[in-house]
């Protein structure tokens, strides 16, 4: 599995297409790679430590595709809602 940098935010976007059905395309650009949190050095590729939740009881009851999709209906029906539409 490839782990540069680019790779999580191209897997995240896909994962959000997939989960919305709707088609986004991507326009690669010059320049510097998003913003590098102050706590890593820069070009460090680090995973989320999911220890200390789930040392707490924490667990994902909701995949993130499942909860983008939710996401997103709930994005579409506010939309339609501000707008005066409803569905029917």
């Amino acid at each position: 599995m490839n782990t540069s940098p680019g790779t999580r935010p191209l897997r995240l976007l896909q994962t959000a297409t997939d989960a919305s059905g709707k088609e986004i395309h991507v326009q690669p650009v010059e320049g510097p790679f998003g913003v590098h949190p102050r706590h890593r050095s820069a070009g460090s590729a680090q995973r989320l430590d999911e220890s200390r939740i789930k040392s707490l009881g924490w667990e994902a009851t909701t995949s993130l595709h499942e909860g983008i999709a939710a996401t997103d209906a709930w994005i579409e029906e506010q939309v339609e809602v501000a707008r005066g539409w409803t569905r029917g």
